[in-house]
């Protein structure tokens, strides 16, 4: 792939960390002091990630009752907080990569059903969840990044039979549900994405050349070409 086809990929990356340095000094928002609290935990003990109280509600419970997220966030950031500081600055930056990720994968993704890459990107990037939450310390954005970067490998395999984009697909999708339990929404999505397969049209190599901007409009609203699973309604999803 040429500079001038990756300068799209880059361009969005440097925007999109640009547009969210303003912020990184923000507070800890509410949610944030029970991950910071899962955040030592880990570097306590790494193999007990549950293995500490906590007063959420009013009482000290353990963690097993009132903790409803996985372990893979939280060891994370204690991976991060080795080598940078703990404080707002330092892992709101920790958290920046998931949504530069997921945004970008997100373009691949809408460019392999006919939809321009910078229309998809920038509909994620105006939507307020999306926006709010590319750097809190939440398992959410870990989530969705996850998420698509399982849902584009397949997609890449599906079209062009490569491995390495399998391999992808596979490791984002064991570890989506350890970022958030919600995850596991991929594996009926993964399912529907497979089943759908690939259409031969023309040269029997699948795809279209229709690139008009209704038919890019009607991709997007959910009338692919490829029996209707489209970028639209895999955000809807992952949402």
């Amino acid at each position: 792939m040429t500079f001038q086809k990756q300068r799209l990929w880059f361009g969005t990356a440097v925007l999109w960390t640009l547009v969210q340095l303003p912020y990184v000094s923000g507070p800890f928002r509410i949610d944030d002091p029970y991950h910071l609290e899962a955040l030592r935990q880990m570097r306590r003990a790494p193999g007990d990630p549950y293995g500490f109280h906590i007063n959420w509600d009013g009482t000290p419970k353990s963690a097993f009752v009132t903790y409803a997220s996985p372990p893979l966030v939280p060891g994370w950031l204690a991976l991060w907080s080795c080598f940078f500081p703990k404080n707002e600055v330092s892992l709101h930056l920790a958290m920046l990569p998931f949504s530069i990720v997921a945004m970008v994968t997100f373009g691949l993704l809408a460019r392999t059903f006919g939809v321009r890459p910078s229309i998809a990107m920038a509909l994620l990037a105006c939507s307020p969840a999306f926006f709010l939450a590319s750097q809190v310390l939440m398992p959410d954005m870990p989530m969705l990044c996850l998420f698509l970067l399982a849902v584009t490998g397949a997609r890449f395999y599906q079209i062009e039979r490569s491995w390495p984009a399998a391999l992808l697909a596979l490791m984002a999708g064991f570890c989506c549900p350890l970022a958030k339990y919600n995850g596991a929404v991929l594996v009926p999505v993964l399912i529907c994405l497979g089943l759908t397969g690939l259409r031969e049209v023309g040269t029997g190599k699948g795809g279209s050349s229709d690139r008009s901007p209704n038919r890019r409009g009607s991709l997007w609203a959910g009338k692919g070409r490829h029996g209707g699973f489209t970028p639209g309604m895999l955000a809807i999803s992952a949402a």
